[in-house]
Order: C-alpha cells, then structure tokens, then sequence
C-alpha cells in the first residue's frame, strides 16, 4: 500500500517542481520541493486524498523529512482507520 502513497506523493510534488527528479529519498524541506505555505497545502491534500487527519503532534518536520517518511506516516494512519 505504501507504494501508492509513495507514488501519489511524489506526483504531488513533481506537479509543483515540473523537471525536478523526485524518488523516496528525495528531501522534501532541504531539497525545498516545499516552503512552509507549500506543506500546509500538502497535509491538506494528503489529508482530503486519503480519507486521514494529522494531529498537531504529528506535524513536526522528522515525520515528513522525506517523500518516504512521509509515505510511510500516511501509511500507518491509513491502517488505523
């Protein structure tokens, strides 16, 4: 299941960074595929796409460091459901 996610992430991303490479290791701050404007729309497509919620807690940048990290977060709030 990961891989979907992991699929409609990076998609997500190349959409905003036309010609940029973008694979599970890619940096999703320090490789700046976003600024902070840029991952607020993104929890929120995330959030609408998967039928999930992020809680405040969660929104710290280790969860989200990578496209993979972030898969996988999106994974396990998938599987609580």
């Amino acid at each position: 299941m990961e891989d979907q996610v992991k699929r409609w992430l990076i998609q997500w991303l190349q959409r905003r960074n036309p010609g940029v490479e973008i694979s599970g290791d890619s940096k999703i701050y320090d490789d700046q595929l976003v600024d902070s404007f840029g991952i607020l729309e993104l929890l929120q497509d995330a959030e609408q796409h998967f039928s999930i919620s992020f809680r405040d807690q969660e929104l710290r940048q280790k969860f989200f460091r990578t496209v993979d990290d972030f898969a996988g977060m999106i994974d396990k709030k998938k599987l609580k459901k």
